[in-house]
């Protein structure tokens, strides 16, 4: 796997998204201690769930599983991570690319 930006304090960019190390114990994290920025910030701003997803399909999503909770960024940038600009998303929304095509309901 190759990793582009590696820093001292964990922080790396892999296909476009930023990955975060050493964050053990992380309800998100996987026993490695990573997890995708995108993922913790949005998790530590609105929880464990059960959450609605945004784009108004009306499942309810939780985190984790094959079929969990994805995060789409509002405005297409992987790598803003601000919080207003993360929203839950079911799968099939996701990968419709809802939230990819910058598309703001």
């Amino acid at each position: 796997m190759y990793w582009l930006d590696r820093s001292p304090e964990g922080r790396s960019i892999h296909d476009g998204y930023v990955y975060l190390s050493r964050q053990y114990g992380h309800p998100i994290a996987t026993p490695e201690g990573m997890v995708l920025e995108h993922r913790m910030v949005l998790y530590d701003q609105i929880g464990e769930g059960p959450h609605e997803c945004y784009w108004g399909c009306g499942k309810l999503l939780n985190w984790g599983g094959k079929l969990g909770l994805n995060v789409d960024h509002l405005d297409g940038d992987t790598l803003n991570n601000d919080p207003e600009n993360l929203v839950p998303s079911c799968n099939l929304c996701n990968r419709r690319g809802i939230g990819r095509s910058g598309r703001v309901q």
